[in-house]
């Protein structure tokens, strides 16, 4: 009976499609959450195969509850309305921050602090695409203490593991999950210390198990620290890689309030950070960016390259954009005067050794006026970049806007601001997904009905809101030869990537387009097609075979005794691998 309940509860979870796709209609948007309560905090995370999760936390019956929807590329959301329930154990009356990623398994990771034990510790839960808790109903515990546990983040490597970090009073605690939940780096994690407090964790995945993580080192009161930022990175066990941290700044000026930086990958195993700051106290900030490369060192100047050499206005609130393969990263700021009731967008193009491009002032974007606009997020395609912003309409209410910029600083949609959300409705929280599926999908919490509800949107590539076109790209992987197993194959196709089931099927739903399909697998050659269209609403079949790598020889000579064969027309067979002798019955064979 049991097993009839469970297979009940997927089978509705799969096919509650309950609303719409993504809305074409920026004054409409789509509703994630409006439970009667307030709905805050949103994560958006986008998995391997393209259906996007959103996370919040949902006040109930006088607790924030944590909740959980999935949607699928189209926007069909397909879990029940207002999302499935993660968690109502206790929590504080007021929120901290939290962290959501998807794994290479397109299962979504939570990770988030509560009072379950009375204490502030931090959990993580592994919710599967059907919305079963891999990792059990309460989660698995990363910390059990009484120290204050709080805002962590969390990351998935590129080998499946999970590793979550975050403040515990004044040091950060670091640990590490596999798929089935088990905490690799002992009971209480691995401790990062420092004379001071250790502040702000953040991580990036790099390699196959290791990671980059930035902190702040925080001296000072609380309230008004002399906070420097460091990063380090850290092997598949905890250690970290780099004999001495990397210093990003030591210049101070960094305001208690800057918590979360610009943090992206430079393709080449190093990073870039942005972040603003007034290291000379003259009440007006500079943006500034650095460079961190693969050995741990930085780039650019010590402790960052200013974005602008303008001395009269504030340069506030960085976003950092890196189309696919420049050498070239960009910055987009707000310029705000000193009164701080004018504001603009500015750019700067910096070069690979961090000269400044755009003149020592930037390219502007959106001119200084009394119209208040906000940079939310930069974001990258293939060949330029995109930047969020909110317009605010007055007091706290906002649109969200965005523009595509070239690398010329040129706009590339018309008109060059393209509407997300028109709704004259206060906007916080904003979470914004990277490009995938030609398009970006973004949650926040909108006040529109009075309290604050979870809405979302997507943009496309075009600039437009609603349903991108999509279709199928399927087939089967067999493998010839060798003791690999045919699920531990990596299916590509463009940037998209997948793994065949216990069969060798695989199917992707993409963008439509023209892609390049390949096949790897360890101890086999690679097989690929390339040039496959993907065509609205159909469905292209492409099949590959891996044949293994031989690993083995085997040689000797053949003599026919009696009869009138030739000795060239024998075949010799070794497993799947076949070979005939020359005409001296020599033969030789390569097997795996």
């Amino acid at each position: 009976m049991t097993k009839k309940l469970t297979f009940l509860w997927i089978v509705l979870l799969g096919a509650l499609s309950l609303h719409g796709q993504w809305s074409t209609n920026p004054a409409v948007n789509n509703v994630i959450c409006n439970l009667a309560g307030e709905q805050a905090i949103p994560k958006v995370a986008v998995c391997p195969n393209g259906d996007i999760y959103v996370g919040y936390f949902s006040s109930e019956s006088g607790n924030y509850n944590v909740r959980l929807q999935r949607l699928d590329g189209l926007g069909n959301i397909l879990w029940t309305s207002g999302g499935i329930l993660i968690s109502n154990n206790p929590q504080e009356t007021w929120l901290t921050d939290w962290d959501m990623t998807a794994d290479p398994a397109n299962h979504a990771i939570l990770v988030f602090n509560d009072i379950r034990n009375g204490n502030t510790n931090v959990y993580a839960y592994r919710i599967a695409p059907d919305g079963s808790f891999v990792w059990g109903a309460n989660g698995v515990a990363l910390s059990n203490n009484s120290s204050f546990n709080a805002a962590a983040k969390v990351i998935a490597t590129n080998a499946g593991n999970i590793v979550a970090a975050w403040m515990s009073d004044e040091v950060i605690i670091m640990q590490k999950i596999n798929p089935a939940g088990v905490v690799q780096w002992g009971p209480a994690g691995i401790t990062i210390s420092a004379t001071n407090s250790l502040t702000w964790p953040q991580m990036m995945p790099v390699g196959t198990d290791e990671f980059f993580m930035k902190y702040y080192d925080d001296s000072g009161a609380g309230w008004s620290p002399t906070r420097h930022v460091y990063a380090q990175k850290y092997n598949s066990s905890g250690t970290g890689i780099w004999s001495t941290p990397a210093v990003i700044s030591n210049a101070g000026g960094i305001s208690a309030q800057t918590q979360i930086l610009p943090f992206i990958s430079d393709n080449n195993g190093g990073f870039y950070m942005a972040w603003d700051d007034d290291r000379d106290n003259n009440l007006l900030a500079n943006s500034w960016v650095q460079h961190i490369n693969a050995s741990g060192q930085a780039v650019f100047q010590a402790n960052g390259v200013a974005v602008s050499t303008e001395g009269t206005m504030n340069h506030w609130y960085p976003e950092l954009g890196l189309p696919t393969g420049s050498q070239e990263v960009y910055v987009f700021w707000n310029e705000i005067n000193g009164n701080q009731d004018q504001w603009g967008i500015m750019a700067q193009k910096f070069s690979a050794t961090g000269l400044r491009l755009w003149t020592d002032n930037g390219m502007t974007l959106i001119p200084v006026s009394s119209t208040d606009y906000y940079p939310m997020a930069g974001r990258n395609t293939a060949t330029d970049m995109v930047l969020f912003v909110e317009e605010y309409s007055g007091g706290v209410n906002s649109f969200i806007k965005a523009m595509r910029v070239a690398t010329d600083g040129s706009f590339v949609w018309t008109p060059f601001l393209k509407p997300v959300s028109t709704v004259n409705s206060q906007k916080i929280h904003t979470s914004i997904s990277t490009l995938y599926n030609a398009q970006w999908v973004l949650a926040w919490e909108d006040t529109r009905n009075g309290t604050s509800d979870i809405y979302a949107q997507n943009l496309s590539l075009d600039g437009l809101p609603g349903p991108v076109a999509f279709g199928t790209l399927s087939g089967t992987i067999t493998l010839n030869g060798g003791f690999g197993a045919v699920t531990d194959a990596l299916v590509q196709a463009g940037s998209y990537t997948t793994h065949p089931n216990a069969s060798g099927f695989f199917t992707f739903n993409l963008p439509v387009g023209t892609y390049n399909l390949s096949a790897s697998l360890s101890g086999y050659n690679p097989a690929s097609q390339p040039n496959l269209a993907v065509i609205q609403n159909q469905t292209t079949t492409a099949n590959l075979t891996l044949n293994a790598i031989p690993v083995g020889k085997i040689e000797g000579d053949v003599t026919i005794i009696n009869g009138i064969g030739s000795v060239w027309n024998v075949t010799i067979t070794a497993g799947t691998v076949t070979a005939h002798p020359n005409v001296a019955g020599h033969y030789s064979m390569l097997v795996s």
